[in-house]
């Protein structure tokens, strides 16, 4: 009995480690997809970048994002979150995944995370249309699966 509960705790605690990608954003990040997050973000305030900094204080290099393709259609997605306290709640960061819709793009995400813990992609769980992704709700280690849907 006893080494059932060790492998039951076991695979519970390594459940992230099984991810296919993690990305840690607030570590490496891409300059062009951080800036189109930058450039959707100073449209969806509709705020100049002066008074995006002003008021909500951020700049270009406050953003932290990467290309991925998170439903394997061959175009990539922006995922990445604003590093600045207006971006920043009781759970964590506001993280962006932004998909291309035509000439623009559309945030498809309303889940907070802590880039620190980084960001789980499940490549072999398409769950309607979406790589599965983890993340960590908190900075106790509570894990959560987020699954896309259409809302």
């Amino acid at each position: 009995m006893r080494k059932f509960v060790i492998l039951i705790l076991f695979i519970f605690i390594s459940l992230p480690c099984i991810a296919n990608d993690v990305l840690y954003l607030n570590e490496k990040w891409d300059n062009a997809a951080s800036k189109i997050l930058y450039e959707h973000e100073l449209r969806e305030l509709n705020v100049t970048p002066e008074k995006a900094h002003e008021l909500f204080g951020f700049k270009q290099s406050d953003v932290r994002a990467v290309f991925y393709d998170l439903n394997a259609d061959g175009v990539n997605e922006v995922i990445g979150y604003v590093d600045t306290r207006y971006y920043y709640g009781v759970l964590g960061w506001s993280l962006f995944i932004l998909r291309k819709n035509n000439n623009s793009y559309v945030n498809i995400s309303s889940i907070n995370f802590y880039p620190e813990k980084g960001l789980h992609i499940f490549k072999n769980k398409l769950i309607n249309g979406y790589y599965e992704l983890g993340f960590y709700e908190d900075l106790n280690r509570n894990f959560k699966k987020l699954k896309y849907n259409n809302n």
